[in-house]
């Protein structure tokens, strides 16, 4: 049994995401029953349907019964999800990551799909010591480069980011060209 978040079920819907082939693979091999909190699909319905349209967000809904299973929260799991939030408020801790926590306690689930490392590495669930974060590739690419061999991405300038923002507000054609085109620049100069 699984409880799967909002970014494994997004990138196993978009090809062109770098979490896809891990995501998908997941998704398809895990023996499950692979449970969806019910604040998970709305937001996923929210995502697909924004970056990929209405197609997506169909085919997303028409998985339900085809290998997800939707779970619906208890009143119990909304105080949870209450307390969980006031708790992890430096985090800050979302209503949907608590969704999945508190449902993960109350049915007694240790494996969560989550691209969110920050979020799911820090809570510490009632149930358990810790929890058992799939898929695991993520955790080879999120320890230290000297660790995994793993290349760093150099962090951007804080200057670089209101650069981006500046464009993003004025044009939305070619923003991304015109970010990573800014990024080139700074690195070049460094």
């Amino acid at each position: 049994m699984i409880i799967i978040d909002s970014g494994p079920l997004v990138a196993a819907v978009n090809v062109r995401d770098r979490h896809h082939q891990a995501c998908a693979r997941l998704l398809r091999t895990h023996p499950g029953p692979l449970l969806v909190p019910a604040t998970v699909a709305t937001e996923v319905c929210q995502l697909v349907e924004k970056r990929q349209g209405s197609k997506a967000d169909a085919a997303f809904l028409r998985s339900f019964g085809a290998g997800l299973t939707l779970v619906d929260l208890t009143e119990r799991d909304l105080q949870r999800m209450g307390d969980l939030v006031e708790t992890y408020a430096s985090l800050p801790l979302g209503a949907v990551d608590a969704s999945v926590i508190a449902i993960a306690e109350r049915l007694g689930v240790t494996e969560v799909a989550t691209l969110d490392r920050r979020h799911f590495t820090v809570v510490r669930p009632q149930h358990t010591g810790a929890l058992m974060l799939l898929p695991e590739r993520l955790r080879a690419l999120s320890r230290p480069a000297a660790l995994s061999g793993v290349i760093p991405r150099p962090k951007r300038h804080w200057r670089e980011l209101a650069i981006c923002c500046l464009k993003r507000s004025t044009t939305t054609s070619n923003t991304f060209l015109r970010c990573r085109t800014a990024t080139a620049a700074s690195a070049a100069r460094a």
